[in-house]
C-alpha cells in the first residue's frame, strides 16, 4: 500500500524569510511536514519559534505559528507504507527530542552548518530522512535550503496538491 508524506514549502513574508529567500535567490523560506495522525490540531513539524518565544526547536506547531499573508504549496510524495513509516517516525522523534535551530546553517546554504547532530534547520531536517529513504547518499543535509528541497521533492515526483496563504 502507498501512502503519501506531505510536506510544506512557505513563501514567509517576515524579515527572516527575506533574507533567506535573499540568500537563496528563491521564493522558499521554509520547508515543514504535516503529520495528519496528530489530532490536537498541532499538525506540523518544524524547525520552529515555539509558544511565542524566541527559542526555535523541532517540534509540533500550527499554521497560527506563520505570519497572516504568508504564501505555501504543499507538496504530496507517494511512498511505500514502510517508508512513510519510517520517515514520519524520525521526524517525530526529532520533534520529541526539541533539536535546536542551527543558526550557523543558515549563515550560507552551501557552506557546512555546524555539524552537531543536536542541532538543525528546517530543510535540513526535512531532506535528512528522506534522503536515508531514497538512497541518495551524495546528498549533504546542511547545504539544502528550502527551495533546494522543493527541486529534490518535485525530482522524486511529489506533486503540488494544496496552495494557499496561511
Amino acid at each position: 500500500m502507498k501512502r503519501h508524506l506531505e510536506y510544506i514549502q512557505f513563501q514567509g513574508i517576515g524579515m527572516m524569510s527575506k533574507i533567506i529567500q535573499h540568500w537563496t535567490r528563491d521564493t522558499d523560506s521554509h520547508s515543514a511536514v504535516l503529520d495528519r495522525e496528530k489530532h490536537d490540531g498541532q499538525q506540523i513539524i518544524e524547525q520552529w519559534p515555539h509558544k511565542g518565544g524566541s527559542r526555535s526547536y523541532m517540534g509540533y506547531s500550527d499554521f497560527s505559528a506563520h505570519n497572516v499573508g504568508t504564501p505555501y504549496q504543499i507538496w504530496s510524495l507517494e511512498v511505500s507504507e514502510f517508508d512513510y513509516d519510517w520517515v514520519m517516525n524520525e521526524y517525530r522523534r526529532s520533534a520529541a527530542k526539541q533539536l535546536e535551530y542551527d543558526w550557523s546553517g543558515i549563515i550560507g546554504f552551501g557552506f557546512h552548518g555546524s555539524g552537531d547532530p543536536d542541532k538543525t534547520f528546517c530543510s535540513e531536517e526535512m531532506i535528512t530522512h528522506l534522503a536515508i529513504c531514497m538512497g541518495w547518499t551524495q546528498i549533504r543535509p546542511e547545504t539544502i535550503s528550502p527551495g533546494m528541497f522543493r527541486n529534490l521533492l518535485q525530482a522524486a515526483g511529489a506533486k503540488p496538491t494544496i496552495k494557499g496563504v496561511v
